[in-house]
């Protein structure tokens, strides 16, 4: 997997609880389905290349998270929903300031 990808991951009761379960949330002998996005990888190294490599994922992993809320926006504002016109405009916004940020520093300005 890469960072942002999701997958599903099957278990069966053999693998997971067995024939007694976990009651009451969990029926005997249960399949068990989860569905996982990797967030990131914990990186090894040492000193000040396993600094940058740290900041450049917390980089990625912050426009991956942007990227899904716009998409996820524009789907919605594609069906007509009113809210969903704002929510797109807001994702839109979060993403100019990440972007501006990134280009200047912190993107606050001192007095």
């Amino acid at each position: 997997m890469r960072v942002g990808e999701l997958c599903r991951v099957v278990c069966s009761s053999d693998y997971g609880y067995g024939d007694a379960g976990d009651p009451p949330e969990i029926p005997p002998r249960a399949t068990l389905t989860f569905e996982m996005e990797l967030m990131g990888v914990r990186c090894m190294l040492r000193g000040a290349e396993a600094d940058t490599t740290a900041r450049d994922t917390a980089r990625r992993l912050e426009q991956l998270k942007l990227e899904r809320e716009r998409e996820v926006a524009e789907a919605a504002v594609e069906r007509g929903d009113a809210a969903a016109r704002k929510a797109a405009a807001k994702a839109a916004a979060a993403e100019r300031l990440a972007n501006k940020g990134q280009k200047k520093g912190s993107g606050k300005k001192k007095k």
